[in-house]
């Protein structure tokens, strides 16, 4: 601040009407400027695009195998995070990466998914050439959250308004934002996502009725203010409102737990009783109101994965086997339990010959599987151990977990408490030294979120 610098960046802005003029943004503009007395030109701007895309190609690619999840519009999230990541650059590379504000907002939210983004950060890191920071992670994990939310076809039948979500963090979060709300609200078509700036730049413009916005706005138009807390409390306030403003009634006097109360100043009822009416009031109370209850992204009834590997899903092979009797077998258990249909393993066979990189963990846990449509029923896993390993192309492996996933989200948590095993060598030599389905399951139900 005591430089010539700082002093005519100050002046500077003070004449642009259009130019932000705050404490930090000075500050980061005199960084910058006072980097290029010091730093060769021809490197600052030397940043190439293809190598960049190049290693998001395999970011992605890792991600991709370390979630079990095939991600839609690639080129799409790409080329978005070509525009993050080229900024993103030289704040790592200059080490004026703050705690941003959103990072609280979406911890809660994405924690599974940001330890697996973490685990798969490797080539952007060899891009960078520098370890990227937490905050930086949990900007690209919101990125990859927001593109992992499974399409819905527009049903302008059902839909009752037009909205718009407005958030000062700028698009990432509105997406973020607009991609919860979509879920809670089917009767609503969100129809676009702005930053403030665009907001007051295209407001005359936009064909909607309704705004959701984490800060008020200065406009004609109907304001629901969410704030940065979606937690259950405030989603029921926000569902409030939003029933009031769209359908012009007190949902208040309708709410589960007031007409509950009613029930029971008149009728006695013993807990059970009285969880299992409140649970068939928020049923009804949805329907009408078409209210999804269901959260994006945060992983609610917080599966973990003893959850999905039990005693019945745990095998044991004692004899010397091939690639394809372990992958025959381990895919059986699910096939028996109706995890999957019988096809789910000719998909497999057909699939993976040999074991693959894009299958392994750690190099120590082989996981096969494949999209839902080829014979996914329901959630589910099942452990192979091989007592005496197997080979396949060169390489000896005694872990098998067989996956069928059938959506984009309930199995992440279990997913990163595997890749923690696959990671761990301490863990993997209690498994191997664990001779029952009893001993193998104990060590599993220890590994919780991480």
């Amino acid at each position: 601040m005591d430089t010539n610098e700082y002093g005519a960046i100050v002046k500077v802005l003070a004449g642009q009407k259009m130019l932000p003029k705050s404490y930090t943004e000075h500050l980061y503009l005199c960084l910058y400027i006072l980097s290029l007395k010091i730093t060769n030109l021809s490197n600052i701007f030397s940043l190439n695009k293809e190598t960049l895309r190049i290693h998001i190609e395999m970011f992605i690619t890792t991600l991709e195998k370390n979630t079990i999840i095939q991600l839609n519009d690639k080129e799409r999230l790409i080329e978005n995070l070509i525009l993050h990541l080229i900024p993103a650059y030289y704040r790592i590379r200059y080490g004026l990466t703050s705690d941003y504000m959103l990072t609280d907002i979406v911890k809660n939210q994405l924690d599974p998914l940001f330890f697996i983004v973490k685990s798969s950060i490797a080539p952007l890191e060899v891009f960078f050439e520098e370890r990227i920071p937490n905050d930086e992670i949990y900007l690209i994990t919101m990125f990859i959250g927001a593109y992992m939310q499974k399409e819905k076809p527009i049903n302008l039948d059902n839909t009752i308004v037009k909205a718009a979500v407005v958030c000062p963090n700028g698009i990432i979060s509105s997406k973020l934002l607009e991609n919860t709300l979509d879920n809670w609200f089917p009767m609503i078509h969100f129809s676009t996502s702005l930053s403030i700036r665009d907001f007051y730049e295209k407001e005359k413009t936009l064909d909607i009725q309704l705004i959701f916005s984490t800060t008020p706005l200065k406009t004609d138009l109907p304001v629901i203010v969410v704030g940065n807390d979606l937690s259950d409390m405030n989603k029921t306030l926000i569902v409030n409102e939003v029933i009031q403003l769209i359908y012009k009634i007190d949902s208040y006097k309708l709410q589960p737990d007031h007409i509950l109360s009613i029930i029971k100043k008149h009728l006695p009822m013993n807990t059970e009783t009285e969880g299992k009416i409140r649970k068939e009031l928020m049923i009804s109370y949805n329907s009408i109101f078409q209210i999804q209850d269901q959260e994006i992204l945060t992983n609610e009834t917080k599966l973990n994965l003893s959850d999905l590997i039990t005693k019945e899903s745990i095998i044991i092979l004692e004899n010397k086997l091939s690639w394809s009797e372990v992958l025959q077998a381990a895919t059986n258990n699910l096939i028996d339990r109706n995890i999957v249909e019988a096809r789910y393993l000719k998909h497999l066979e057909n699939q993976f010959p040999e074991v693959t990189p894009n299958i392994l963990l750690g190099n120590k846990i082989v996981i096969p599987h494949t999209v839902p449509e080829n014979g996914a029923n329901e959630l589910g896993m099942c452990l192979a151990k091989v007592t005496q390993g197997f080979v396949s192309q060169g390489q000896t492996y005694h872990y098998v977990v067989v996956i069928s996933a059938t959506d984009k989200k309930m199995h992440i948590q279990p997913m990163m408490q595997l890749l923690k095993i696959a990671s761990d060598p301490k863990i993997i030599r209690c498994l191997d030294n664990a001779n029952d389905k009893e001993s193998l399951l104990a060590i599993i139900q220890k590994i919780k979120k991480i």
